[in-house]
Formats: C-alpha cells, sequence, structure tokens
C-alpha cells in the first residue's frame, strides 16, 4: 500500500506467522493483527487469511460474548412478603436411609426466608405438592414463580 519492501512469507510459513502474532499480542482482531503484519510481511490475499484463521482461533471464541437470541433482562420491581419465590432443585443427591435424593428449595425475593425439602424425583407433580403444602398452606397463594425453566417447572399440570 505504502510502499514499504516486506518479506513475502511462503504459504507453509503462513498459518504459523499468524498464530504467533496473534497469540503475542493477546489475541488481538483479525484487523489488528492485519495492521501489525502488514509491516512484516506479504502474501497473496493475506488479509482474508488473518480473517478466517482469527476467527477459528479457540480462546477467542471461548471469551468472545455470543450474539445470540438472548431475552432482555428486566428489573424486577419489590413485593410483599411472600409473594415472589423462586424455586428450583439441587441433586440428585447420594441416597441415606430414605427415598429421596433431591431438595426442592423455595426462596421468598422480599424476606430472603428459606423453605427445603428432601423430595424422591424432581418432576412436576413433586413441585405441585411442595407448592400446595410447604408454601401455600404456610405463607398463602404466591403471585410470582420464578424458575429455571426446568421441565418440571414448565408443565401445564403446575
Amino acid at each position: 500500500d505504502d510502499g514499504t519492501t516486506v518479506p513475502f512469507v511462503p504459504f507453509i510459513n503462513q498459518f504459523d506467522t499468524v498464530r504467533k502474532s496473534h497469540e503475542a499480542y493477546g489475541h488481538i482482531a483479525a484487523e489488528g493483527t492485519y495492521q501489525l503484519l502488514r509491516t512484516r510481511a506479504w502474501w497473496p490475499n493475506m488479509k482474508q487469511d488473518i480473517k478466517k484463521w482469527v476467527s477459528m482461533c479457540q480462546k477467542c471464541q471461548l471469551s468472545t460474548p455470543t450474539s445470540g437470541n438472548h431475552e432482555e433482562l428486566h428489573p424486577l420491581t419489590p413485593v410483599p412478603a411472600f409473594h415472589r419465590w423462586s424455586l428450583d432443585f439441587v441433586g440428585p443427591l447420594p441416597k441415606m436411609g430414605s427415598q429421596n435424593c433431591w431438595l426442592l428449595t423455595a426462596i421468598d425475593h422480599a424476606t430472603k426466608w428459606p423453605v427445603v425439602k428432601a423430595v424422591p424425583n424432581a418432576t412436576t407433580q413433586t413441585v405441585a405438592k411442595f407448592l400446595h403444602d410447604e408454601i401455600m398452606m404456610n405463607y398463602g397463594c404466591p403471585s410470582e414463580l420464578l424458575t429455571d425453566r426446568g421441565p418440571s417447572t414448565m408443565s401445564w399440570e403446575l
């Protein structure tokens, strides 16, 4: 571009040249790697090759946020005590004398009050019974339940 003479890099050395520069400078993006190398080396289609090779860098793939379809986060508005509960299962845990190998947990958002019960399985029926017996009978009917959207909490039965 600017008339500077730089060494030609044969095909056999191109990938290694890109990899070493990309890693040595902290896994900079393809454009940065190209700008760094264009003053030190040249080969045909260099910019496209760098873009392709940098896009295959495993370390960059793992650390770059994805731009997939993510649900927008909405702040939770405060609610009175025992109106909003978070539910989740812990387990399976090793069985110790009983058939219960799961913990079903519920936490009230306003008070942070925990309710935990050992249960034999992680089914919709178990969640429904827990909600009735442990939450509704003691704290009233909640207006909101927050879950990880697992199968046992997404059923119409619930």
